[in-house]
C-alpha cells in the first residue's frame, strides 16, 4: 500500500480472509479449521433408544441415550470433541486413504 500523505490518517490493514467454513460430519455444524478444538463439537457416542412400549405411535416417542440416560432426543451431546470432516478424520485431520 501506498504510504499516507501527510496528516492523513493511515488506512487500517485488512483482517485476513478465512477459508470457506467446513461441515461437520459428528454434528452438521460449520466450522473453520483454524478455531477447531477439543470442545468445539458435541455428540452422544450411544444410541437413541425409543422405550418399547411406545413404538407405532404418532408423537415422538419417548427414549433415552443408552450413552449418558438424557431423556430427550434433541439433548446436546454428551461427549466433547473436535469438529470431524468426515467419519475417518481424527483431531480435526483426515487420516491418509480417507476420502472427503
Amino acid at each position: 500500500p501506498a504510504a499516507a500523505a501527510a496528516g492523513e490518517p493511515a488506512e487500517p490493514p485488512l483482517a485476513p480472509r478465512l477459508a470457506p467454513a467446513s461441515r461437520c460430519w459428528n454434528c452438521a455444524g460449520l466450522f473453520h479449521r483454524p478455531h477447531n478444538n477439543s470442545y468445539a463439537c458435541r455428540r452422544h457416542r450411544g444410541k437413541w433408544e425409543v422405550e418399547r412400549a411406545s413404538r407405532g405411535e404418532r408423537q415422538a416417542p419417548p427414549g433415552v441415550w443408552t450413552c449418558c440416560a438424557a431423556r430427550r432426543e434433541a439433548a446436546p451431546g454428551c461427549a466433547f470433541l473436535p469438529h470431524a470432516l468426515d467419519h475417518g478424520d481424527v483431531d480435526g485431520h483426515v487420516e491418509a486413504g480417507s476420502k472427503l
